[in-house]
Parts: structure tokens; sequence; C-alpha cells
């Protein structure tokens, strides 16, 4: 803020102090409103990251529990083939019936 410099030796008028304690209280409160909107688009930004980053890891755990099934089924192709499937698919029924009980009591 830029204010005309006292006369030297006069004492300032009370308007004049009352105008520049207004001008730096405002002053004050634009720089937090500024500073909150930088804090708030990068808790933003953060958010989306996180969202992102669950949904590849989402992914990546469904693609894996799908290797691991094919491999126990064409580990027992030969000898249990319909065991074999029939146990990944009760594991697989177990896992997302306990996901869903979860999700439900959260």
């Amino acid at each position: 803020m830029t204010s005309a410099p006292h006369e030297a030796g006069a004492a300032p008028s009370a308007l004049g102090l009352v105008r520049e304690a207004v001008a730096l209280a405002v002053a004050a409160v634009v720089t937090r409103g500024e500073l909150a909107a930088i804090e708030l688009t990068e808790a933003r930004e953060r958010a989306a990251r996180w969202l992102l980053l669950a949904l590849v890891a989402g992914v990546l755990l469904l693609a894996a529990l799908l290797v691991g099934s094919l491999w126990v089924v064409s580990m027992f192709w030969e000898s249990h083939r319909s065991e074999a499937i029939a146990i990944v698919a009760d594991h697989r029924e177990l896992i997302l019936t306990e996901s869903k009980r979860i999700h439900d009591h959260a």
C-alpha cells in the first residue's frame, strides 16, 4: 500500500490511521484467500492422483487374481481339471462375498 508520507512533526489523523488499518486488513484477507485457493487446487490434484493410483492398483489386483487362477487350473489340467476349476470358482465366490460384506458394513 502506498500512502502519502505524513508531514514531519505532524500527528497522523485518526481517520488516516483507520483507513490504513482497514487497507492492511483487506490485503491480508485477500492474500489468505489466494493461499487457500492454491491449497485447495493442490489438494484436488492430489486426490485425483490418489484416485487414479487406486484404480490402477485395483486393475492390477484383478489381473493378478486372474493369472493366479489360470495358473492353478493349468497346473491340474491333466489330472484334476474339474476339481481345480471348482476350487478356483469357489474361492473367487468367497472373495466376492467377503468383499461385499465388508463394503456393506463400511
